[in-house]
């Protein structure tokens, strides 16, 4: 399992870190928080099928 969090991630943590530079968060972790509690995360699950396995044995026939 992968949980991703928002493409925006490397934006975000710049945001934060120059609103710890002029106090407005008063830590790392409060900015953490924050940022965690506005944008959901993704879950991503491994999943069988899609014609994998299929085509690793065309590609082992094929190889030879």
């Amino acid at each position: 399992m992968v949980l991703a969090g928002p493409a925006e991630a490397t934006a975000l943590g710049n945001v934060m870190v120059q609103a710890m530079a002029a106090g407005h968060l008063g830590s790392l972790a409060e900015g953490r928080a924050i940022i965690r509690e506005s944008f959901p995360l993704e879950t991503f699950e491994p999943r069988t099928g899609g014609g994998w396995d299929e085509a690793y044995e065309r590609y082992v026939r094929l190889k030879g």
